[in-house]
C-alpha cells in the first residue's frame, strides 16, 4: 500500500527531554522492525493548516509566551490509519481544550473539540492487528502516565514523512 501523504501544516505539542527520549526510543524500534517511517515524538494540536506560509509563522508567534504543562495518557490504542497505526491515547482536559480553541481562533479555522483526538503516535503503519498486539503486548505494558509538554512547533507536513521541517519551535516558560 502507498503510504499517504500529509498536506499543509501542524502544530506540534513536543515533550520535555527525558519523554521525549523514552518515545524516540520505541518509535526508532518500532520504525527499525517494520520498515516504517521515522519521526519525532508528539501530539499533533492543529493539522493540515492552508495558506501563505510567512503568514501563518506569523500567526503562530502568538504561541511564544504559553508555558509549559502536563498531559495525562489514558491508554494504547490503533486503527488502520496509516498515521494513528499504533498509540497512546491521551485524556482531554481544560488546558487541551483552551490551548485547542486558542489555535482554532488564531488560525482563523472552524474546528471541532469534540472530534480532536489527542495522541501519541508510536508507528506510521498499515501493519496487522496482531503485529499491533504483540508490540503493545512486548513494549508498552508500562508508559509514562503524565509527559511534561516543554515545547510547542509549527511544522510543515506537506508529502512523506521523510519531507516534513520544522519551521519554528517556542520552549514553553
Amino acid at each position: 500500500m502507498e503510504i499517504p501523504r500529509a498536506k499543509g501544516y501542524s502544530i506540534w505539542l513536543m515533550f520535555e527531554k527525558n519523554f521525549e527520549e523514552y518515545f524516540q526510543s520505541l518509535i526508532n524500534q518500532f520504525s527499525s522492525e517494520l520498515n516504517s517511517p521515522n519521526f519525532l515524538p508528539h501530539i499533533t494540536l492543529i493539522a493540515g493548516l492552508d495558506g501563505n506560509e510567512d503568514e501563518l509563522i506569523k500567526r503562530f508567534d502568538n504561541f511564544f509566551q504559553l508555558h509549559s504543562f502536563e498531559v495525562k495518557c489514558n491508554g494504547i490504542a490503533y486503527s488502520d490509519e496509516f498515521y494513528r497505526s499504533l498509540y497512546i491515547k491521551v485524556r482531554k482536559d481544560e488546558t487541551l481544550k483552551n490551548l485547542f480553541e486558542f489555535a482554532s481562533r488564531i488560525f482563523d479555522v472552524n474546528l471541532d473539540f469534540e472530534k480532536f483526538l489527542p495522541h501519541i503516535s508510536l508507528l506510521y503503519s498499515f501493519a496487522k492487528e496482531d503485529l499491533k498486539k504483540r508490540l503493545i503486548a512486548e513494549h508498552l505494558q508500562k508508559y509514562p502516565e503524565k509527559i511534561l509538554i516543554t515545547r510547542i512547533a509549527f511544522w510543515k507536513t506537506k508529502g512523506l514523512p521523510a519531507d516534513w521541517k520544522m519551521l519554528k519551535i517556542f520552549e514553553l516558560k
